[in-house]
């Protein structure tokens, strides 16, 4: 439950860095977690009486608090990642990539759309177009 905890917070905290709306199914699956892991704990700690309960609740109630305090630093730390998909790219990072993978073909060894995509900040679709005008030497185009 707690992983799902994790992972349902990890999915919202990268959607809001990308600009996009939260997936239903992540919120879905947090509030479920949090409802699990707390009322097993609850549920567990009844049988002795009502601070019981409360003092049980106690590992999940921290543990959610502790994850979301990081969650909350990551966010604030770094803002949104560059060139989220949809988003333009600014010339000098259309011009690196071109230029980037321009090296690389002359070099005999080509980089594939992912890896300039990792290296660069941006996706595989805009990698795509920023690659097409270079083309690969032998199939009759010039790089």
């Amino acid at each position: 439950m707690d992983g799902l905890i994790l992972a349902a917070s990890l999915v919202l905290l990268h959607e809001a860095r990308n600009g996009r709306d939260a997936p239903g199914l992540a919120r879905l699956m947090l509030w479920l977690g949090i409802g699990a892991t707390v009322g097993a704990n609850v549920a567990y700690g009844t049988g002795f009486g009502l601070l019981g309960a409360v003092i049980s609740a106690w590992p999940a109630v921290a543990f959610i608090g502790a994850v979301e305090m990081v969650i909350q630093l990551v966010r604030r730390t770094r803002g949104p990642l560059p060139a989220a998909a949809g988003t333009a790219v600014p010339g000098d990072v259309g011009q690196a990539v071109r230029a980037a993978y321009a090296a690389s073909v002359a070099a005999g060894a080509p980089l594939s759309q992912r890896a300039v995509a990792s290296r660069f900040g941006v996706s595989r679709r805009k990698v795509s177009q920023l690659m097409a005008p270079v083309a690969v030497p032998g199939n009759g185009q010039a790089a």
